[in-house]
């Protein structure tokens, strides 16, 4: 009877995961206040082309002395309007450079404005202006050894100890959301980074090689086929 049971439980945890791996939120038309040319370019586009190759994704040196980095703002547009109990996001970075081109204090916000009044998709001095709402972190994933902060503003920060080369950041929202049209990335100064940030490197820069942004699965699903499934889930995505 036991075995009976837990084969059913299988079957619907199957069923949720294979449904849940394909929650993708798509997203579109990817813009910037500023992006890099020197030794790229390296636009925001690159953040949600499906490629998570090393040379691959946005960055913002300037390459000028004393101003090399500054903060800055990504926005995209979701292709469809989004309702739901949450997102998860993964920050992909793959450049493989060491002290690595990790991002050092970054945060995330919604807007539900409507889409022709943002995201032009300019790659510099590009429309980010819209009515945006901080999302709060619920959960934070780095690489083990590697320590954050959830500040009072919403914002992560990074520690620039046991930096790795590269780092996959997951963020977890757990607001009910309805009717997203949009997400804003922004890369923050702060005074804990190299140059002030908003990267790890030595010269305050990162790359950010691709962003993924799924749908989080109702809280309800998950209580009801135990407390085991978030972890099964979260190991499938990164299989």
């Amino acid at each position: 009877m036991k075995a009976h049971n837990s084969s059913i439980f299988s079957l619907a945890l199957l069923a949720v995961l294979a449904s849940s791996a394909n929650a993708q939120v798509a997203l579109q038309n990817a813009t910037a206040t500023f992006s890099q040319a020197f030794d790229g370019p390296w636009n925001p586009s690159q953040m949600i082309d499906g490629s998570t190759a090393v040379r691959n994704g946005w960055a913002i040196f300037r390459n000028i002395s004393g101003d090399d980095t500054l903060p800055e703002t990504a926005v995209f547009e979701t292709v469809s309007d989004y309702t739901g109990d949450g997102l998860e996001i993964d920050m992909i970075q793959n450049y493989s450079n060491f002290p690595g081109h990790l991002v050092g204090r970054f945060r995330w916000s919604y807007t539900t404005d409507n889409r022709a009044d943002f995201a032009d998709g300019l790659a510099n001095g590009g429309d980010v202006t819209a009515n945006w709402t901080v999302l709060n972190p619920t959960y934070v994933s780095v690489p083990i050894g590697m320590g954050y902060s959830i500040l009072g503003d919403g914002s992560i920060l990074t520690s620039i100890a046991n930096t790795p080369s590269t780092a996959t950041y997951t963020v977890g929202f757990g607001a009910a959301l309805s009717g997203v049209t949009g997400l804003r990335l922004e890369v923050m100064n702060d005074s804990s980074l190299p140059t002030g940030g908003p990267g790890h490197y030595s010269n305050g820069n990162f790359l950010l090689t691709e962003v993924q942004v799924q749908a989080v699965p109702e809280p309800a699903t998950f209580m009801a086929l135990g407390a085991g499934a978030l972890a099964l889930l979260k190991r499938r995505r990164k299989g």
